[in-house]
């Protein structure tokens, strides 16, 4: 049937530890449900040390793969040896690699689908892996600084 007007009710959250300070905000707008995720998880890092992992996953036709990604991304990601031994890069590619063979057999997958962008900061780094149109932003001041570049069926 379709909405007559977006739905622009905002439902945001924000937060901060000793590692960094954070915001997020979800709105459904023309949709009709919302069909995005989001997770923000302190984890332990090789060395004794912890880090920050953000994740913004944007259904597509649906919530389930967004859902998905937001109960399991995490735990397939620390799970991984490359991340036990401290190869964060590698393991936020595997982790998206197996996060996708994961939902790959499932019905609801078939139509539904989700696009990522996932951030990890370790005591040193900032990392951001994504796919499809999601996007990373890091704000420095008064400057925002991008962090991925948007996949298009272009490039």
């Amino acid at each position: 049937m379709g909405l007559t007007a977006p739905v622009t009710a905002k439902h945001p959250g924000f937060g901060s530890n000793d590692i960094c300070w954070w915001g997020v905000c979800g709105m459904q707008g023309w949709r009709e449900d919302m069909e995005d995720s989001h997770i923000f998880h302190i984890v332990d890092l090789k060395g004794g040390h912890q880090g920050m992992l953000f994740g913004v996953f944007d259904g597509h036709a649906g919530d389930e793969v967004a859902l998905y990604i937001r109960d399991h991304f995490k735990d397939i990601l620390v799970e991984l040896p490359s991340f036990k031994k401290g190869n964060y890069s590698k393991a936020l590619i595997e982790a998206f690699l197996k996060v996708d063979a994961s939902v790959k057999g499932e019905e609801y997958a078939k139509e539904v689908g989700a696009t990522a962008c996932v951030v990890l900061i370790t005591p040193d780094k900032i990392i951001c892996a994504n796919a499809g149109d999601s996007r990373g932003v890091l704000k420095c001041g008064t400057e925002a600084i991008p962090l991925s570049e948007d996949h298009k069926p272009n490039s």
